[in-house]
């Protein structure tokens, strides 16, 4: 097949970087990429968070040639599947019941039916990006950080319908999110949060949200697809002791391979049975048998430490080179809220700011810019430093 100058009209939306037009990557290792041309990058895109430990990890790829030779879609329950699932309550000992998915925006929507289905209420409050299924669809200008100035959706797109859209929490402040409960009495079935639009007081808002949920019967699903393995192991709920009613997972748990899951108690088995929730890829074993060794060498590896740490170096490293090339006043780096999640933020308007990610790889580094960026185990200091002096760079060029 030829090179094309539009791989954005061949290539479904997926993980995204602003690599030159007729660059194709062919490879990644650790916390590296390489092109069809030879140059190498530090990724600090990370599949937008869902490789955790890093590309090519040996023993993952071990497992998976394992489990592929045993075979990946046996019909009934298996060794692999009970042994994820009980790695999943682990992380999350409140939880008794798991439906497994294969993507992040599928758990979401499981999750709303299921609360739906045992609230007998019907409107959803949310807070922050969670997916792009129809319903979830995003209505402010950017994909992750909710705004003001929303967007009108198109009626034509399927599955909204007058008064279905969900109730947008805007500012995470928890008097709005009162405001919102107290206007819709009764007919509210769940607030589901992604725990990286909550950046001050973090904890005092979970557990007040939390309290909040519970006297107006409302259950509390945290998208922890994002927070889960990064900040801690069990997420923003092993962080700061609160216990969500259902829980969305995935990602860097597999540590970039197709998995997901929402997690309950025992209710939740019922509610997806009669919400008729399945898949035919739900249980294919390659994802869990990912998952189940990643879980382990993240926590053989201290993970959620060891990438703040990586994350504190790059931020430290990145403000400093800033402050040296006298660029302190146009741009600073900041926890995304946490370190394990950098965040590049403009501090003073370039009408080329939308082009940061391209200069960046120019010089060697794939960044996500306004978004958060991900750090993964292998990423070495070296790794970092480069990556630094890209971003550094490519504000020079703004």
């Amino acid at each position: 097949m030829k090179n094309s100058s539009n791989h954005n009209l061949l290539l479904a939306g997926g993980v995204f970087s602003q690599l030159p037009p007729n660059c194709l990557l062919v490879r990644g290792q650790g916390g590296k990429l390489w092109d069809d041309q030879g140059n190498s990058y530090t990724d600090l895109i990370m599949g937008y968070g869902a490789v955790s430990i890093g590309h090519g990890e040996p023993q993952v790829i071990e497992a998976l040639t394992a489990q592929a030779k045993q075979g990946t879609m046996l019909p009934g329950r298996t060794k692999v599947e009970e042994k994820a699932r009980q790695y999943l309550h682990d992380l999350f000992p409140h939880t008794t019941s798991a439906s497994l998915h294969k993507t992040g925006s599928e758990a979401v929507a499981a999750a709303i039916r299921m609360a739906r289905c045992v609230t007998g209420r019907q409107l959803i409050v949310r807070c922050g990006f969670h997916g792009w299924h129809d319903e979830m669809i995003q209505s402010s200008r950017r994909w992750h950080s909710a705004d003001v100035q929303q967007m009108t959706l198109p009626k034509q797109v399927c599955g909204i319908r007058d008064g279905d859209p969900p109730l947008e929490w805007i500012d995470s402040d928890p008097n709005s999110l009162a405001a919102i409960l107290d206007a819709h009495p009764q007919e509210i079935a769940a607030v589901m949060i992604d725990p990286v639009q909550i950046r001050t007081n973090i904890s005092e808002t979970f557990t007040t949200v939390k309290a909040m949920c519970e006297r107006s019967k409302v259950l509390l699903i945290l998208d922890e697809l994002k927070t889960c393995p990064r900040v801690a192991m069990g997420g923003v709920q092993e962080l700061f002791g609160v216990k969500a009613d259902l829980t969305i997972v995935g990602k860097g748990l597999a540590n970039g391979f197709a998995f997901s899951a929402v997690l309950g108690p025992d209710w939740m088995e019922a509610a997806r049975r009669e919400s008729r929730i399945m898949g035919t890829f739900n249980g294919e074993l390659s994802g869990l048998a990912a998952l189940t060794v990643s879980i382990e060498i993240l926590r053989q590896e201290e993970a959620p430490l060891q990438l703040a740490k990586l994350g504190d170096w790059i931020i430290t490293q990145t403000n400093e080179l800033l402050s040296e090339k006298n660029l302190s006043h146009r741009a600073k780096v900041t926890p995304g809220p946490w370190p394990c999640m950098p965040q590049i933020n403009i501090t003073s308007f370039s009408e080329q700011e939308e082009k940061l990610g391209q200069f960046a790889a120019k010089h060697g580094a794939c960044i996500l810019h306004p978004h958060i960026n991900f750090i993964c185990l292998r990423h070495s200091f070296d790794d970092l430093h480069r990556a630094a002096s890209a971003i550094v760079a490519a504000v020079a060029e703004i």
